[in-house]
């Protein structure tokens, strides 16, 4: 699995979700449901779960973004800027 970060281009995508921006290691050591992350994922699926009618015009239900935004700070600092959501059409 090649995990490099690549450049693409592709028709703009109109994305709505949940963000996060710190050190999602800070509660929780590891790659794992208790980091930030996850955290995050938890509350945006709460979220869904509570409000089905939210997230209207999803192009399609069954996928789901993670999207890791690289800040100045990244490296220095260990802060990611994380958004999990869903793209819609309008």
């Amino acid at each position: 699995m090649n995990l490099e970060p690549r450049i693409i281009e592709a028709n703009p995508w109109l994305v709505v979700g949940f963000s996060f921006y710190g050190d999602p290691f800070n509660q929780a050591s590891g790659w794992n449901e208790e980091n930030e992350i996850g955290l995050l994922w938890q509350r945006f699926m709460r979220f869904l779960d509570a409000n089905p009618e939210a997230i209207q015009q999803r192009r399609d239900a069954d996928t789901f973004l993670e999207i890791h935004i690289q800040a100045e700070d990244t490296e220095e600092k260990g802060h990611f800027e994380i958004f999990v959501g869903a793209v819609v059409n309008d």
